[in-house]
């Protein structure tokens, strides 16, 4: 009786190891109370990281949660940090353990690229191509010459009803979504250079510039407002670069979101036709001038501030391409081609996916942190990837932006090993960001969603169109987290709830801040666990 107490006791603990093991728990099983999780981004090299982090886990632990996703883009450069870095790293791992939290990292900063992998390597950027631009030659140096030539007309094309005209300034107020706009002829697969200046009275406010082609966005640029009133304090010039891509028209505008306040002024408007500003080198993307050959008849070109400034790993939207030395009589005219990288938003940039180069750090990555964590469980942060498919390196293998992105998740996956992974929904999501006309995606990423393996877990944060979303998962057999709060209110989770519970396999929330707002953590939880 006796050994079979035993043998019973050492088959319970067996199946108990099996089931603390498991990918996922099964997302068709009967439902469970829902985990708790949080997300937070830190900077684990800042010395004052520890004392911000500890009070909020310990918040977090007494208010029921088990997870934090832990999200630092040096964990993409491990092997540049010093031995107070890992320290660090050590102190957190003892306090969630006597706190009972699982430390969940985020890897593979893939979208944001620019602090991260993109700190170590700047040219594995996802870039887009030039081609056929025109060059003269005029003492020793190769000079852009627009081919044809482009401009803002003094006078906007269009202007809301709002704004005022002044000469060649406008006023926009800030009192709803106000915009000028121009059509410009450009050339197909060109990089075109566009600058503003601003001053404000009382605004305060996200200034943008953007430009788009047929429906597809080729440039979105949140600028900083102006910093002192009336554009005083120095130079207040805005700029982006766009690439024209296949269009022969462009519609350049300058607004002010809804929630802005005062008004904002824009005058000295500009755009050009550019050179290799932010070029991108890497084998298979070169600099070319055709019929002469790079290193014989003129120097290797290099930017050498590309993903440097304002520092190393930020890319900035504009600065004076380098200059390109040829020994050739003046007035040569010569056709260029090149890549440069894709900046949007505030100064965005991604990783090319379908780069070796960007794999094998990827992989490295992903081992280094488990390793340092002891991670049972990763994050992929494939999230908002705004440039894809776009540069030789992706165009060249015939592959579409659907396969690139899968053939990198399951890599992703296997370098993981037994970990279990989950990665945020929206690239993966055809009700959110995976179709067609997403920033600079060039294609389609409906279809990915259908590769992925079950046993990947999905972070969903698809607010607007969420129950057929988490359903279109849940069918795939996909356990999900969802993503909520978003630094709006924790009431919000109430009305979410119903629709929880009505899918299979969504067996967590996650309070979600990108503002490290953690007031409402508390709340949070004790509305996620229906009281």
């Amino acid at each position: 009786m006796k050994r079979f107490a035993l043998l019973l006791s050492a088959a319970v603990a067996a199946l108990a190891l099996l089931v603390a093991r498991a990918p996922w728990r099964d997302a068709t099983a009967a439902p469970a109370p829902r985990e708790l999780w949080l997300y937070q981004g830190a900077n684990l090299a800042d010395t004052g990281a520890l004392a911000r982090i500890e009070p909020v886990w310990r918040r977090a632990a007494a208010a029921g949660y088990t997870h934090v996703v832990l999200v630092d883009p040096k964990f993409a450069r491990l092997a540049a940090q010093d031995g107070a870095y890992f320290a660090r790293v050590r102190t957190l791992r003892s306090l969630a353990g006597r706190l009972g939290l699982e430390i969940v990292p985020g890897v593979s900063l893939v979208g944001r690229a620019q602090g991260a992998m993109l700190a170590m390597d700047p040219n594995l950027a996802e870039a887009v191509p030039v081609r056929g631009a025109l060059f003269e030659v005029r003492g020793g140096v190769a000079r852009l010459v627009a081919d044809p030539p482009v401009a803002l007309a003094a006078k906007p094309d269009e202007a809301d009803v709002l704004v005022r005209l002044n000469g060649t300034s406008a006023v926009i107020p800030g009192n709803g979504v106000s915009r000028i706009g121009w059509n410009v002829p450009v050339s197909p697969w060109r990089c075109y250079h566009v600058r503003v200046k601003l001053a404000g009275e009382g605004f305060r406010g996200e200034p943008r510039i953007r430009v788009v082609a047929d429906g597809r966005e080729l440039a979105h640029a949140v600028v900083p407002p102006p910093s002192a009133e009336g554009g005083a304090g120095g130079d207040e010039s805005r700029h982006v670069v766009f690439n024209s891509q296949d269009a022969r028209r462009v519609r350049v505008t300058f607004s002010v979101a809804g929630g802005a306040r005062g008004t904002l002024t824009w005058s000295d408007w500009a755009i050009e036709e550019c050179g290799p500003v932010n070029l991108v080198r890497r084998p298979g993307l070169p600099f070319t001038f055709e019929g002469l050959a790079e290193g014989r008849d003129f120097p290797f070109v290099r930017d050498s501030l590309l993903g440097m400034r304002p520092w190393r790993g930020q890319f900035d939207f504009w600065h004076e391409p380098p200059a390109i030395r040829l020994n050739r009589p003046d007035g040569t005219r010569l056709r260029a081609s090149w890549h440069h990288a894709a900046v949007l938003l505030r100064a965005q940039v991604a990783a090319c996916l379908a780069d070796t180069a960007v794999l094998r750090r990827q992989r490295d990555e992903i081992a280094r942190v488990r390793e340092l964590f002891g991670a049972r469980t990763l994050f992929l942060m494939h999230d908002e990837i705004r440039a894809m498919g776009l540069d030789a390196t992706c165009t060249g293998g015939g592959r579409d932006v659907a396969t690139i992105l899968a053939a990198n998740l399951q890599a992703c996956l296997e370098a993981a090993g037994d970990a279990r992974v989950l990665v945020w929904n929206d690239m993966v999501d055809p009700l959110h960001n995976a179709g067609a006309g997403y920033y600079l995606v060039r294609g389609d990423l409906a279809s990915v969603q259908a590769r992925l393996p079950a046993k990947l877990g999905i972070a969903n944060w698809n607010h607007g169109k969420l129950e057929p979303s988490l359903r279109a998962f849940a069918g795939r057999g996909h356990r999900q987290v969802y993503a909520g709060y978003y630094d709006g209110s924790p009431e919000d989770l109430r009305a979410v709830l119903p629709v929880l519970d009505r899918t299979k396999g969504v067996t967590a929330v996650m309070y979600t801040t990108w503002q490290d707002r953690y007031d409402d953590l508390e709340a949070f939880a004790r509305i996620a666990r229906g009281r």
